[in-house]
């Protein structure tokens, strides 16, 4: 399987998507997994697996801005769970 390393320079929304669908409540610090580079530093990264690719997503200050934009500008209403069928309309 080929891993293939994203930063938030050059994430497009099929890897937003991906993020979404694999932590649709958001992701915390011990979802993030901390990797070694070849130059010896150390990154935090997620891990998102498809059939045909591991992305290791590198997470910034900015790819957390661009996410959080990201989700503010899609529309999800589909996904909200219905009001319940008691509660009083002011």
């Amino acid at each position: 399987m080929k891993r293939i390393f994203k930063d938030y320079r050059n994430i497009t929304d099929k890897h937003m998507l991906l993020i979404r669908e694999k932590y649709p409540k958001g992701f915390s610090d011990s979802d993030l997994t901390t990797i070694k580079t070849s130059d010896g530093d150390y990154l935090d990264v997620l891990e998102i697996p498809t059939s045909d690719a591991l992305y290791l997503i590198r997470i910034t200050h900015d790819l957390l801005c661009l996410i959080e934009d990201f989700n503010l500008n899609m529309d999800f209403s589909d996904e909200l769970e219905p009001a319940s069928k008691g509660r009083n309309e002011d």
